[in-house]
């Protein structure tokens, strides 16, 4: 997964949570899926296009997404 759009899933995933539509969806394969290319971009970014992300938002940014989302995730899946 390319930069660009490994950063972009990750932003899209934390507007999502703290929006709601994240937890719109009824069906476990798009839940899946979205777990697979949250993984993916995670991935991409922290490994692959690291020195990227170090110039750019810095190495902390998708741990912070995962930190401030966290507290959200129980409230919103009950």
């Amino acid at each position: 997964m390319n930069y660009g759009p490994a950063l972009d899933l990750v932003k899209a995933f934390a507007r999502d949570v703290r929006a709601g539509p994240l937890w719109a969806f009824q069906n476990e394969a798009e839940h899946r899926r979205r777990r697979c290319d949250l993984w993916r971009a995670l991935s991409a970014l922290l490994v692959w296009h690291r020195p990227n992300l170090e110039a750019e938002l810095g190495l902390n940014f998708p741990y912070e997404v995962l930190r401030e989302t966290a507290g959200l995730m129980p409230d919103a899946a009950t």
